[in-house]
C-alpha cells in the first residue's frame, strides 16, 4: 500500500491532488485550489518529495497571503479542519510546518488532534525558529514536536522530551527544487520538521500497522545520546 503524507501548509505548485480550506462567513469551506501564491508549502513538498520518493504528497492549503500580508495568518479552526480532513480521508501521516502561538483549551485544535490520536493518525509539527515558548500542534504530547539542534548531523536526530514527545534535528541548509526547477536552498524547523516526517514515512513503510508510541520508540532507539 502506497504511503500517503498530508502536508497543512500553504499549497502546493508541485502537486495538485488535494484540498483547500478557506473561512467564508466564519465557517471552512473545502474547495479543490491548492496553488501556492507563498511558496513555504511548496518548499516543503519538495523536500519530502526528495526525501519520500515513493509517498503520495497531499498538499492541505490552509494559509494564503493577504494583501498587504508578508506572512500567511492561519485561524485555529482552519488549521483544525485541515487536519480533520487528512483524518476523514485516512491520512495515517501529517506534516505541519505551521504553529499557532496560542489556542483554546477545549478549542477546535485540541479536539481534532485528540480524535487523530484516536484514529492513529501521526501529526509532525514545527516548533518556531528560536522561539522558546509552546507552540501549537507541536505541544501537544500526541503531536511528533520538531526542532532544531544545530551539533547534529545530517539524518541524525535527538530526542528533546520523551514525556512530550519532541525530537530535534539537523534544520539545514537543505537544497530543494523550486518550481521552473530552479535550485533553492532552505533551512529551519519547518524543514526539519520534514525530515523528520520522511523517516516516519520510511517506517510506515515498511510496517504501517506501527502506532505514534511504536514510532517515537524507534526514533528513541535511533537518537543520538
Amino acid at each position: 500500500m502506497k504511503q500517503s503524507i498530508g502536508i497543512v501548509d500553504t499549497g502546493s505548485n508541485f502537486f495538485a491532488n488535494g484540498v483547500a480550506v478557506d473561512l467564508q462567513n466564519a465557517k471552512c469551506v473545502i474547495s479543490s485550489d491548492t496553488s501556492d501564491h507563498h511558496g513555504h508549502g511548496s518548499s516543503v513538498a519538495s523536500l519530502l518529495a526528495a526525501l519520500c520518493p515513493e509517498a503520495t504528497l497531499v498538499p492541505i492549503r490552509i494559509a494564503q497571503v493577504n494583501e498587504g500580508q508578508s506572512t500567511p495568518s492561519v485561524p485555529e479552526n482552519v488549521l483544525a479542519c485541515g487536519i480533520d480532513w487528512c483524518i476523514d480521508n485516512r491520512i495515517r501521516l501529517v506534516n505541519i510546518s505551521y504553529s499557532i502561538e496560542k489556542v483554546h483549551e477545549d478549542g477546535p485544535l485540541t479536539a481534532v488532534c485528540r480524535k487523530a490520536a484516536e484514529n492513529n493518525i501521526i501529526i509532525v509539527a514545527a516548533y518556531r525558529n528560536g522561539y522558546q515558548k509552546p507552540v501549537y500542534p507541536a505541544a501537544f504530547p500526541s503531536v511528533i514536536g520538531v526542532s532544531i539542534h544545530r551539533d547534529l548531523d545530517h539524518a541524525q536526530i535527538a530526542i528533546v522530551s520523551e514525556k512530550n514527545h519532541d525530537v530535534a534535528t539537523f534544520g539545514g541548509p537543505y537544497q530543494i527544487t523550486s518550481p521552473g526547477n530552479t535550485p533553492k536552498i532552505v533551512c529551519g524547523t519547518s524543514f526539519a520538521t520534514a525530515q523528520v516526517t520522511g523517516m516516519v514515512a520510511r517506517m510506515l513503510a515498511i510496517k504501517p500497522v506501527l502506532t505514534f508510541k511504536q514510532v517515537f520508540c524507534y526514533l528513541k532507539k535511533y537518537a543520538k545520546k
